[in-house]
């Protein structure tokens, strides 16, 4: 039973199962037999991890397949892992009695492997975040970052609605606009450089004046993940005291 690595694990816990709908090749030998002879794409609605392979005309657990190894794995049935073509008794064996697959998914191994996969994908209960003090201190300050830049995202949208909501410009006139030094208002130079100290700016630096950790967030790059590159004055304009 192979063992995946957790960059192995994300990429296919990304993708999910493999369920493909096609028309199934038909095992001869079953059809003689007057048993089901072929794989049923149906099945993937009544269990949402079965998975099947085209080039093996087999069908999977995707849980178990990934995360078979661990505690309650000494159970484990390695025909799901392995892979199963035999579609005799998949949906029962009879009357009152569980098929091949509704016994595996219900199984102690498959609900163990189950608990494994679930905690992968919370992360925050992962294991390596409990075992690795420092990356879960990494994530801790991930998480208050993310946090922090919601709240400063809230209070530009605050600002933005106090101006919508009062009927009130946004930007303000320029000085080379207002001395009349720029002639052509479509130039490349009058949409891209000329600095606009309009009302949208005058109250972000009110509340940047009143309000430290707001002021930080400008003056702190590291904080933001995505940085826009713009003009000096632009710059200024925003971390003037």
């Amino acid at each position: 039973m192979k063992k995946f690595n957790d960059d192995e694990l994300r990429y296919f816990v990304s993708k999910g199962p493999f369920q493909p709908t096609i028309d199934f090749p038909v095992n001869e030998e079953f059809k003689l037999r007057k048993q089901t002879c072929k794989f049923i794409s149906s099945l993937y609605t009544l269990f949402p991890y079965l998975e099947y392979s085209i080039m093996k005309d087999r069908a999977y657990c995707f849980i178990c397949r990934l995360f078979g190894h661990g505690v309650g794995c000494e159970q484990s049935e390695l025909a799901w892992v392995v892979g199963i073509n035999k579609w005799n008794k998949m949906k029962s064996r009879g009357k009152k009695k569980d098929g091949k697959l509704a016994s595996h998914f219900k199984s102690t191994s498959h609900n163990a492997a189950l608990e494994r996969y679930h905690n992968f994908i919370t992360r925050k209960n992962h294991v390596d975040l409990m075992l690795d003090s420092r990356q879960q201190q990494a994530e801790q300050q991930r998480e208050a970052v993310l946090k922090y830049n919601r709240s400063i995202v809230s209070t530009l949208m605050d600002i933005s609605r106090f101006l919508a909501r009062q009927n009130l410009a946004f930007r303000g006139r320029s000085g080379a606009e207002e001395e009349g030094k720029v002639r052509n208002k479509n130039s490349f130079l009058f949409k891209h450089f000329v600095i606009v100290l309009g009302n949208f700016l005058q109250l972000v630096d009110l509340v940047r004046r009143h309000n430290s950790s707001f002021d930080q967030w400008f003056r702190d790059s590291s904080l933001r993940a995505h940085q826009v590159i713009a003009p000096v004055s632009v710059f200024n304009a925003f971390t003037s005291e």
